[in-house]
């Protein structure tokens, strides 16, 4: 009986010697700062600290003669979503997407499109007017953006 209980002591021994290293090699938590995420702050002052952020682009919102550039860190496939995301722009959805109608950034508030007006938000992508909406294009790292308010739908 008394070998019994010394092998059960002796196997419990190798069993807490066994996890014991484990945690020795593989710790809980690290203080390696390449395992944190960068914290973001954007348009609207919130801090998301899960972001990979491994894109970093430039967006340059114009209006009402304020002209403002951000440098936006993002893990977003699509423009529409770093937007919404970050807090440039409010999510109105329409029947075909994204529908920028209101656009943070400068403007505390939001600046809202005024359609009685003709007023209309215009997107470029490094310089070029794009021609898709804000849900269908793709972003990349480097890349630069604009929304412009701009007044008059023939002016496009």
């Amino acid at each position: 009986m008394k070998k019994k209980i010394i092998a059960i002591v002796a196997c419990v021994a190798i069993i807490a010697a066994g996890i014991g290293l484990y945690f020795y090699v593989n710790p809980l938590s690290t203080n390696n700062s390449e395992n944190v995420p960068t914290p973001t702050v954007s348009a609207n002052g919130k801090t998301d600290k899960t972001k990979d952020n491994s894109k970093t682009i430039t967006l340059t919102i114009s209006a009402d003669g304020k002209t403002e550039t951000y440098e936006v860190k993002t893990d977003a496939e699509t423009l529409g979503k770093m937007l919404v995301d970050e807090g440039y722009v409010k999510n109105d959805q329409e029947g075909y997407g994204l529908y920028i109608k209101t656009v943070y950034g400068p403007f505390k508030d939001g600046r809202t499109v005024d359609t009685g007006k003709e007023e209309w938000w215009s997107l470029k992508k490094n310089g070029e007017t794009l021609m898709t909406g804000a849900d269908q294009t793709t972003i990349s790292d480097g890349e630069k953006y604009e929304l412009a308010l701009m007044v008059g739908y023939d002016n496009f």
